[in-house]
């Protein structure tokens, strides 16, 4: 359960009918404690190149890092790519076409330890009527329940629509 990091659990067992006569009823009944083990996740996401252009590429990069206590175990990272962009590459995750989502399954990490991500995208040429920014979000989540996101939100400098004409004179 995500929330219980760091508290103790108590698993007891107990002797409650036997058909014969106990000799030592002292033993009946043993207790054992679990700590349930906590971590800390860190995710921080940036961009290469704000504010975008658009028909620009864009490079975002996803770094997650562990603060401790314990060592992250079953990471996963998961990037929808922004509406209004066409995904490039993304080395290391599994892009899935149908949904937008790009899927790093980074596994363990230890205590201390980052990782790097980078996923790249074209902003669309032409963007729609009133769209002026991009907003891309990564989440990171692990086996003991942490779950943490990090955003990027971008202006898009609109392209310039220069149109030439020309009349003979005369």
């Amino acid at each position: 359960d995500g929330g219980t990091g760091g508290d103790t659990i108590t698993n007891t067992a107990t002797v409650t009918d036997v058909d014969q006569a106990d000799s030592n009823a002292g033993n009946d009944t043993e207790d054992e404690d679990l700590v349930v083990q906590s971590v800390d996740i860190q995710v921080v996401k940036t961009v290469d190149d704000g504010p975008p252009n658009e028909g620009g590429t864009v490079n975002y990069t996803v770094t997650v890092s562990t603060n401790g206590p314990n060592d992250a175990t079953g990471v996963v990272v998961t990037d929808v790519i922004p509406a209004n962009t066409t995904w490039v590459s993304s080395p290391g995750g599994a892009y899935n076409p149908g949904t937008g989502e790009i899927v790093w399954n980074i596994g363990g990490l230890a205590n201390g330890l980052s990782t790097t991500l980078t996923a790249t995208v074209i902003v669309d040429n032409p963007l729609p009527a009133g769209i002026t920014g991009i907003t891309n979000t990564a989440t990171v989540v692990d086996d003991i329940g942490g779950s943490v996101t990090a955003q990027d939100v971008d202006t898009v400098n609109a392209a310039v629509n220069l149109q030439i004409s020309k009349s003979p004179s005369g």
